[in-house]
């Protein structure tokens, strides 16, 4: 897992090399209602087109969402062990 910032100040928290794939993952200090998809997942999307994608909130209710053919998954922090990635 690394740390990603490019450039342009967009950032994602952490990505997962799985060898041809990366899956990243956006963690926020929120509750998961309050969650949007930022426009540094979306560059992010857009630009390595994974298949799919994470945002960790504090609590909450699961969503799903799809950007561009990548599944997003807003998910509580309590379910990151359940993970597979």
């Amino acid at each position: 897992m690394i740390f990603l910032k490019n450039i342009l100040f967009s950032e994602v928290d952490f990505v997962i090399d799985k060898g041809f794939k990366v899956v990243p993952i956006k963690v926020k200090y929120k509750e998961l209602s309050k969650i949007r998809i930022e426009r540094s997942l979306k560059s992010f999307i857009k630009k390595y087109d994974p298949k799919k994608a994470y945002i960790v909130g504090i609590s909450g209710e699961k969503e799903e969402y799809k950007i561009n053919g990548t599944k997003v998954f807003i998910i509580p922090f309590s379910d990151l062990i359940f993970l597979n990635i």
